[in-house]
């Protein structure tokens, strides 16, 4: 694979694409003219990278719409987490509403139960 074109996914979900120059034992990679893509799907092109090998999820050779694929596939995750994280917010903001609700209704009736007491003194 020495020489040849590479994808390597990390494992804070971001990628690298580029010809792989040189890896060792630990899976530290050297890759040249190679393009950095961050969770976010933003590219930066850089003439040489180094990878450290405990940051490497996969790596696989690279085919002519490799870009665009990984690309793709982040802002797809991006999106389910992100609908995931909406629908959990909606969820807790549900129960806050409910506790609230509980709350008003518990000092209500205290203030009932107070203004009976004054009521009947």
């Amino acid at each position: 694979m020495i020489g040849k074109k590479v994808v390597v996914e990390l494992n804070e979900n971001s990628s690298a694409i580029g010809n792989l120059q040189h890896f060792d034992n630990d899976m530290n990679l050297i890759c040249k003219d190679a393009s950095f893509i961050t969770k976010n799907g933003s590219i930066t092109k850089v003439d040489m990278l180094y990878l450290r090998g405990s940051k490497v999820r996969y790596i696989y050779p690279a085919d002519d719409n490799c870009a665009l694929q990984t690309r793709n596939r982040r802002a797809e995750r991006k999106s389910k987490f992100h609908n995931f994280k909406l629908s959990r917010k909606q969820r807790l903001d549900e129960k806050m509403q409910k506790r609230i609700a509980a709350i008003k209704q518990y000092y209500s009736e205290k203030r009932k139960q107070a203004g009976h007491q004054v009521q009947q003194s």
